[in-house]
């Protein structure tokens, strides 16, 4: 469950991406979130020549509202647009989907047009795209192009992006007249959907889409006039700037990298393809982060890189060249005494086995300190994003629950104070 090598790109402009897409085509891939391609890379499922990191690119990870559409980058992430304000108003059938999309700890990462270039039949945002009749922008050297969703989905993980092409972002259309719904069917919520259907009601007509039970979404549509034409976004801004000088790590060779680990700054060499989980045990020696399933599911590796939850497991470590990173060890605030989080664990004794415990204190720190009054519901659905081994999810949750009450008395007496 590693990497095949390959050459790393950190790129520092889209002339950058466009140039390594020219040079390797087939032979390499873009890395936006990774939540998809990192697992990919583990199963050895992809095996690039060149892997292109797309993710520090600024001018990719816009939300612009146009007119009556509303254009997304292809760096944006997928709790970026869940917490961008007009989303409810602007696109109500992707606010409804967007929390089906994994768990808190992969949208953190994951791109909304990553999931668009996997092809997942199953996946929610292809789905959305499919129901709105929502367009591509494709982009090379040589040119750049629109494709409508129905043309853009070829087959289960396919797709109409030649190899030398960048999917610079998608446009959605605002409906402004419309009723909007969407379901699915799953194991457990976050899990691959079995069926989902996403349905919107205009005065034109009903429209219907479902994924889930073919090898791409299907749309279907009632007997009504036809959905008046909409106006086409411009294009995007061309900045054709090419990378005079880009820093390709090549695949048989260690490089140094740098962050910040707990507030200490650290060094140490690594392989293009060696795991961020697998840095932070073997090279640093911080053996706290647990190595579980290796593609992103059971959450045992969760840490927190520049305020993002994520999952050392599909991250790099020449990913976080320059961020800052914290792992369980830096939760307890000195050697000889835990956290209100870790004592509440022992307490109500959550931690079991422990393995997986790590990654849930690291998801459960992060998220209580952006929501010091939880319910037990959210807790749960933060929950979802970790497997508990020993299946003592309750416990864990009273815990939570706990530390949650606690922090809030102390926030209130400092406040009194």
């Amino acid at each position: 469950m590693k990497p095949p090598a390959f050459d790393y790109l950190r790129a520092e402009t889209v002339g950058d991406v466009l140039e390594g897409l020219a040079q390797e085509g087939g032979n390499a891939r873009v890395l936006a979130g990774g939540q998809s391609l990192m697992a990919m890379l583990n199963m050895r499922l992809a095996k690039p020549k060149l892997l292109i990191d797309i993710m520090r690119l600024k001018e990719l990870r816009k939300i612009e509202q146009q007119q009556d559409t509303v254009v997304i980058g292809a760096g944006v992430r997928q709790a970026d647009l869940l917490a961008w304000p007009d989303l409810a108003e602007a696109l109500p059938l992707v606010a409804l989907a967007l929390p089906w999309v994994g768990h808190m700890q992969t949208r953190s990462r994951g791109t909304i047009c990553g999931s668009l270039a996997h092809a997942d039949p199953s996946a929610e945002m292809p789905l959305t795209l499919v129901a709105l009749g929502g367009e591509v922008f494709l982009r090379s050297v040589k040119r750049r192009r629109r494709v409508a969703a129905k043309e853009f989905f070829a087959g289960t993980m396919l797709t109409a992006r030649a190899d030398d092409e960048l999917i610079e972002g998608i446009s959605l259309p605002i409906v402004r007249d419309g009723r909007f719904a969407f379901r699915e069917v799953a194991r457990r919520h976050g899990d691959f959907a079995i069926v989902a259907c996403a349905a919107m009601r205009t005065s034109a007509g009903v429209r219907l889409a479902v994924g889930g039970v073919a090898d791409r979404c299907a749309r279907r549509r009632s007997r009504h006039r036809a959905l008046p034409p909409r106006p086409r976004a411009h294009d995007r801004p061309r900045t054709d700037r090419r990378g005079a000088a880009m820093t390709r790590l090549k695949a048989d060779a260690r490089h140094s990298i740098r962050f910040t680990l707990n507030d200490k700054p650290v060094e140490a060499e690594a392989e293009p393809r060696m795991l961020l989980s697998d840095y932070l045990r073997h090279q640093l020696g911080a053996t706290g982060t647990h190595v579980g399933c290796e593609h992103g599911v059971c959450g045992a590796c969760t840490i927190v890189v520049d305020g993002m939850l994520t999952r050392s497991c599909l991250t790099l470590a020449a990913q976080v060249e320059g961020c800052d990173i914290k792992t369980v060890e830096g939760l307890a605030p000195s050697a000889d005494r835990l956290c209100v989080l870790q004592r509440a664990f022992r307490r109500n004794h959550a931690l079991q086995c422990g393995f997986c415990t790590a990654g849930i204190l690291m998801s459960l720190d992060h998220f209580l300190s952006r929501n010091p009054a939880p319910t037990e519901a959210e807790i749960r659905d933060l929950l979802s994003g970790h497997l508990c081994r020993c299946t003592g999810y309750t416990p864990i949750i009273q815990a939570a629950l706990e530390a949650a009450a606690q922090l809030a008395s102390a926030t209130e007496e400092t406040s009194d104070a």
